[in-house]
């Protein structure tokens, strides 16, 4: 059963969609054919001031998209880097375990596009 928090960013996803001229990109996919996208605009300070995303997949994933696209404007890339599978987890009110590789693909796919920005490679 999912809670209401995840509900509410399955039904009203927040940050759904693509940047224009992007800082940022990066693509993540897990085993069973899921994916997301996610688009960062990174000003000069290195604070992201946009964060889009295109998820495919079950509804966990994208309430876990949707909800690290708010939980990240506003940051530095630094502090967007910190993130972690604990705390997209914390923000949703928890996930199912059979669910929680949603939320990691999703933040995967996020930690692609700030170490693009960055120019470093990642992996895990």
């Amino acid at each position: 059963m999912l809670n209401e928090t995840v509900r509410d960013h399955i039904h009203n996803a927040r940050n759904s969609g693509v940047i224009e001229n992007p800082d940022a990109v990066g693509f993540w996919g897990s085993d069973c054919g899921d994916h997301v996208r996610f688009y960062l605009k990174i000003n000069e300070e290195g604070i992201v001031e946009d964060a889009r995303y295109q998820a495919v997949g079950c509804g966990c994933a994208l309430a876990s998209s949707s909800a690290l696209s708010e939980m990240v404007k506003g940051k530095t890339v630094k502090d967007v880097k910190a993130i972690g599978i604990e705390e997209v987890l914390e923000v949703l009110g928890g996930l199912p375990e059979q669910k929680v590789h949603c939320s990691e693909m999703s933040r995967n796919s996020l930690m692609t596009a700030v170490h693009n920005f960055l120019g470093e490679s990642y992996s895990v």
